[in-house]
């Protein structure tokens, strides 16, 4: 994967580059250099990426008919009503909600999303 396919899936997803770099255990500054350079980012990192689009789609695309569409303020509300999110972030699961409310959209089923209300 490029540096550019990298940056625009890590965009793409709603992940800062300090998440991204934590859970790869790099620092926030490599992650950079791979976005900016002509070198390779290691498979492991593009892996992590990959593995988030895959579970954010999965998400975005089940059928669940009458499920409100809710978004969370916090990572830590997002956690506590939803663990199985956990350690993504608040903002990945919003890029996520825009994908499911396209998707219901294109096939004609209101899509309002709302906050969570604790």
């Amino acid at each position: 994967m490029t540096g550019a396919e990298f940056k625009t899936l890590r965009e793409s997803l709603n992940l800062p580059v300090s998440w991204v770099a934590r859970q790869g255990g790099v620092r926030e500054r490599t992650v950079s250099y791979w976005e900016a350079s002509g070198a390779p980012v290691p498979q492991d990192m593009e892996r992590l990426l990959l593995d988030v689009e895959q579970k954010l789609n999965q998400l975005a695309t089940a059928d669940a008919e009458g499920i409100p569409l809710l978004r969370y303020r916090t990572d830590a509300d997002l956690w506590k009503h939803k663990p199985e999110m956990r350690p993504l972030p608040a903002t990945a699961y919003a890029a996520m909600l825009g994908w499911r409310r396209r998707h219901l959209l294109a096939a004609g089923r209101p899509a309002p999303i709302d906050w969570f209300q604790p």
